[in-house]
């Protein structure tokens, strides 16, 4: 694997590269949607997508207005490494910049996502044909990506759960379980079996 950075991969591709093709195929179109649309200035960086259905995300675009130098930003997975799809997805990026975000994924990404050689259903779109010729293309040019693999399953982020204490009665040792804070405030809780107040050990936490 090449010593290349990533980020600077994924900016060759993009400035010339995808930033001529995006002005071609759009300049061969007439639609009003097309007519008005400007390739943009963008950040690249590898990185997880944040929010929901961000593990399962291979890409994300950041509109200008979260960036305090009003530039988008596009972030494309760590979990993928091969050059063509990398460029797919950043490809799909580069639609919802041009569009704007609040375009979701409607009738306008669709113009623009069709014309610059993306298909499939256009939440999870791949590259065409003739999209594929340009991008192996840009590889051919700039190198192969210079990028392993994250598997993130090595590791997972496990979802933080309140510690229960135990609660016991002293006469027939039923046992129940209660959080920290819910003892504190209300003491514990009294035995179903003999009525008896049950004891938690406060200071231990299992």
């Amino acid at each position: 694997m090449s010593r290349e950075n990533r980020e600077l991969w994924l900016l060759k591709a993009t400035y010339p590269h995808l930033e001529r093709l995006f002005k071609q195929r759009l300049a061969a179109c007439n639609t009003s949607v097309l007519k008005d649309a400007k390739f943009p200035i963008v950040k690249i960086s590898v990185g997880l997508p944040y929010g929901r259905g961000g593990k399962k995300a291979i890409g994300q675009h950041w509109a200008p207005e979260a960036s305090d130098d009003r530039k988008g930003t596009i972030f494309i997975s760590p979990t993928i490494d091969d050059a063509i799809e990398v460029l797919g997805v950043l490809v799909h990026e580069l639609v919802h910049a041009v569009v704007g975000n609040e375009a979701k994924h409607g009738p306008a990404f669709r113009t623009v996502a069709t014309a610059v050689g993306l298909e499939g259903k256009m939440t999870a779109t791949v590259a065409g044909a003739e999209l594929v010729k340009e991008l192996k293309a840009i590889v051919e040019r700039i190198g192969e990506y210079p990028h392993a693999k994250l598997n993130l399953a090595m590791h997972p982020i496990k979802k933080q759960t309140t510690r229960m204490i135990k609660m016991e009665c002293p006469e027939c040792e039923y046992i129940a379980r209660a959080s920290r804070k819910v003892i504190l405030e209300l003491g514990a809780a009294i035995c179903p079996g003999c009525g008896n107040a049950m004891h938690a050990e406060i200071g231990e936490e299992e």
